[in-house]
């Protein structure tokens, strides 16, 4: 049992003490339930005449915060990993030297001055210490071998390079998939959401001790809550799991509309459905040429 007094820390002092006292889980989990605590901060509804730009405006204004955490300089080169439609890789290429901007599929842009579009997967990246930063928004959740993607960012980083992300974390969608997994063990169905959620969901403890593995130096570390609205409980589920195989084969509307059903209570608030996130953003540092797995 520690003796400190996590409760008479304010928030910053309390990110640096868990950042400088990396033994201390119950410092960790203090950190943890009071970044929970806190409210979420979107508040649109669907019934706004503007809502489409304000849920635009707020996504924007995350991700810009994130490129500023990136804090890209005039001569470095950069990688976004998993750079979806390009228009974050370009922002980025205004400050940097060059960036190169890949994703498994076809971003639809073309190469150009000091932006480079290339398909890859973020698994078996093919570079050797080529880039001062490594930069990914939202993407990292959707691929589920964690270490490979890892491996592959400290392969293409220079020594002393960085690693900036944010990708969805444990708790996101939590109240439907608990849901989810209760009405299919009603109908005799099993669901693991390890093997049958299309999403890796990590807890802010596990991720870090990866990059640590790997040899990195975590220097930042945060999570925080966001409430989206969404047009409804089974259009979510639709959208998450329609290529799923446990899914396929069976009545999965009338699942999904006992899930809505479900969780009701929870997620529908003054006319609204929403969906509760959990973003964890981190900042670490490729330390020394060789990481803890060589």
């Amino acid at each position: 049992m520690s003796n400190v007094n996590y409760a008479a820390m304010s928030d910053r002092e309390l990110k640096r003490y868990i950042l400088t006292h990396r033994d201390d889980r119950e410092g960790f989990y203090a950190y943890m339930d009071r970044q929970r605590s806190r409210p979420p901060k979107v508040t649109i509804k669907l019934d706004d005449p503007a809502w489409e730009e304000k849920i635009i405006s707020e996504i924007r204004i995350k991700d810009m915060s994130l490129v500023r955490l990136l804090n890209p300089q005039q001569h470095e080169d950069i990688l976004d990993l998993g750079c979806g439609d390009g228009k974050k890789t370009k922002e980025i290429a205004d400050s940097a030297a060059r960036v190169v901007g890949i994703d498994i599929c076809d971003s639809g842009e073309d190469s150009c001055n000091n932006l480079e579009f290339e398909i890859k997967n973020a698994t078996d990246l093919d570079y050797n210490q080529e880039f001062d930063a490594v930069f990914s928004n939202l993407v990292i959740h959707h691929i589920k071998t964690p270490e490979q993607v890892i491996s592959s960012v400290w392969n293409a980083l220079k020594p002393g390079g960085r690693f900036v992300a944010e990708f969805y974390g444990h708790g996101t969608a939590e109240e439907i998939i608990l849901a989810l997994q209760e009405v299919m063990s009603s109908h005799n169905y099993s669901f693991d959401i390890n093997e049958d959620f299309p999403w890796y969901l990590p807890n802010q403890e596990e991720y870090c001790n990866l990059l640590i593995n790997q040899g990195f130096e975590v220097t930042d570390q945060s999570i925080f809550p966001v409430k989206m609205p969404f047009v409804d409980i089974c259009t979510w589920l639709e959208q998450i799991l329609f290529n799923t195989e446990r899914f396929k084969h069976i009545n999965k509307e009338a699942i999904f509309a006992e899930v809505q059903n479900q969780v009701r209570s929870q997620l529908f608030k003054n006319s609204t459905w929403f969906v509760n996130y959990q973003h964890i953003r981190i900042v670490a540092i490729k330390s020394s040429e060789l990481s803890n797995n060589n």
